[in-house]
């Protein structure tokens, strides 16, 4: 067993906050040792679950859980995607992921894989068609504005309001693709980012990722 498969097995047993998140961050100069870093950016096998359900939770743990509380994922592509037991106040919190912007991150990881370089935001939508990413692709980098970036999100969290629509749990963590905006500029955004979501069963919702190398974990509702 190496050590993600030790991982997986543990965090599906269930940990303190405090050593989960130890783990976690252990895991990522191990991923550029074995040679993973091009799977973790797109997601991709043993990667998918890290990058896709447990580094989002890891994010929002880091600011919304003490250390001794505890976190599972059942790993078993039902829902919960994750179970945080809180000791003060007590609560079982179950969380959901879903990822915005999945198909415009795998064309942009895909490029950066392939190039060495990539660039920071197509501003297309998963729900247009794959000709739409395959022309944005074949067009020069460009400069692209806040207002852009906000009005593509307001659209992403649009469709994942309604992937949502009739889901159940206490969280849901949006993980966002779109990780090319400061901290602030997404700080500013939050009141009109929140309306998409706002009428979700659930009772709170997280936009989280990591903008210029810093964490963000933006509450939603």
């Amino acid at each position: 067993m190496d050590v993600f498969d030790s991982f997986y097995e543990q965090i599906k047993s269930g940990l303190e906050v405090s050593e989960f998140l130890g783990l976690h961050a252990a895991l990522f100069p191990e991923i550029k040792a074995h040679g993973l870093v091009e799977d973790y950016r797109l997601g991709r096998g043993r990667m998918k679950r890290l990058r896709d359900e447990v580094t989002p939770v890891a994010l929002f743990l880091r600011g919304h859980a003490d250390s001794s509380d505890r976190v599972q994922f059942p790993l078993n592509n039902s829902v919960p995607d994750s179970n945080v037991w809180h000791r003060t106040p007590n609560l079982h919190r179950t969380i959901e992921v879903t990822v915005a912007q999945a198909r415009e991150r795998l064309n942009l990881m895909t490029e950066l894989n392939s190039s060495g370089w990539g660039r920071g935001f197509m501003g297309v939508t998963d729900n247009k068609p794959k000709s739409a990413f395959d022309e944005k692709m074949a067009d020069p980098r460009e400069a692209y504005s806040t207002d852009q970036v906000r009005e593509t999100m307001i659209d992403a969290l649009a469709l994942c309001a309604r992937n949502k629509a009739h889901s159940q749990g206490h969280t849901l963590i949006v993980s966002t693709a779109m990780e090319h905006l400061p901290r602030e500029r997404w700080a500013e955004m939050q009141q009109v980012l929140a309306a998409p979501v706002a009428q979700l069963p659930f009772q709170e919702v997280y936009l989280v990722g990591r903008p210029d190398e810093k964490e963000l974990c933006l509450r939603l509702k």
